[in-house]
């Protein structure tokens, strides 16, 4: 429902055609969909989470207008991960509507139900389309090739993997990053960069090798237990889709570090793991 009331309030804003929230503040960088969040990257995050939330609670509610309500909601949460312009959201949003089919199709359902999440994809898309086709077509091409991808974001990956790797028995520490990569940005030291914007290199950098190794480790095995006990529960199975998704953003992106996303997946998860026996 958050998710919701932040992908509304930027509908509004851009209907309204302002360019400060509420008429008042106006962030430093501009943004089509304005709302509480400043960044699109961790705006583009949030609606990924909460919109598949909000399709894992359509394909289980039992009412046709519960349905047709959370139905409804993941659609504009799906349509302003597509307004946000964030490419890694809108790749993330994808992929983890895709693996929500496909869990789907794997556990042979049958019904509406079964491709609902077929339908919400085409139809976010065609609808982002309708009301954007140009700007995101401008985007995608910034990105059409393997060279391009790699200047945009995974050209620093080498340096910020040096950078941790002086660091590696103990990390830089946390919240130190914007010093400590200082003398490895090699490419344009007039940035400054306040975190790695991917999930590995983050906590490599802040905590150090074995730290880093220690605690994926335990993600992992934690995240084949959790999936092996929702396989048969849609709401629950939908909503680790949901995080998986937010986590493969934060491969590009840093959504996880900063604002609400974080405190979203800290409260999903467990909500997710109490109707399991461990």
């Amino acid at each position: 429902l958050s998710a919701t009331a932040t992908a509304l309030c930027g509908f509004v804003h851009l209907l309204a055609g302002l360019d400060a929230l509420f008429g008042v503040w106006r962030f430093y960088a501009p943004a089509q969909l304005v709302s509480p969040f400043g960044n699109t990257n961790h705006l583009a995050a949030w609606l990924t989470l909460g919109g598949t939330v909000a399709l894992g609670l359509a394909l289980e509610a039992k009412a046709r207008e519960a349905v047709v309500g959370w139905g409804l909601s993941a659609l504009l949460c799906g349509l302003g991960v597509f307004l946000s312009f964030s490419r890694g959201g809108i790749g993330a949003l994808i992929l983890a509507w895709l693996l929500v089919g496909a869990s789907l199709l794997a556990s042979r359902g049958g019904g509406l139900r079964n491709v609902l999440p077929w339908v919400l994809i085409g139809g976010t898309g065609v609808m982002a389309g309708l009301l954007a086709f140009e700007q995101l077509v401008g985007r995608a091409e910034s990105v059409s090739t393997v060279e391009q991808l790699k200047v945009t974001k995974m050209e620093l990956w080498p340096s910020m993997f040096e950078g941790a790797s002086k660091h590696w028995p103990a990390g830089m520490g946390l919240g130190a990053y914007e010093l400590g990569f200082a003398r490895f940005n090699d490419k344009d030291p007039s940035v400054t960069f306040t975190h790695p914007e991917n999930i590995a290199l983050q906590k490599m950098s802040e905590h150090g090798f074995p730290a880093a190794l220690m605690l994926g480790g335990l993600g992992l095995w934690l995240a084949a237990r959790t999936w092996r006990r929702v396989r048969p529960l849609t709401l629950e199975r939908v909503a680790s889709l949901a995080v998986l998704g937010v986590v493969i953003h934060d491969v590009f992106d840093f959504a996880l570090e900063l604002n609400a996303v974080s405190a979203g997946v800290a409260v999903e998860i467990p909500l997710v793991l109490q109707v399991l026996s461990f």
